[in-house]
């Protein structure tokens, strides 16, 4: 099998070999996908590898933390008078 290839980006679309037919195709991969070094084509292994988009690696890759969102301002709110 080889070494495995982990996504570190959001997204990326890699060059691979599709399983039925061997042929070259496009497939898209999220934040810890991993596929087989001997699946993707070197061109686009060493352009992804180059560009820190994907990472030699044995465990799927831990997602990074995003930046907590500005919480907005708590709602007004009005109570209603209730008639006892």
């Amino acid at each position: 099998m080889g070494r495995l290839v982990t996504v570190t980006a959001p997204y990326v679309i890699l060059k691979v070999a599709d399983a039925m037919s061997g042929k070259w195709t496009m497939r898209g991969l999220y934040t810890g996908g991993v596929v087989s070094e001997a699946d993707v084509e070197p061109e686009s292994l060493a352009r992804h590898l180059g560009e820190h988009l994907v990472r030699f690696d044995d465990a799927p890759a831990e997602p990074k933390a995003e930046e907590p969102a500005e919480e907005p301002p708590p709602a007004k709110t009005t109570a209603a008078k209730s008639k006892a």
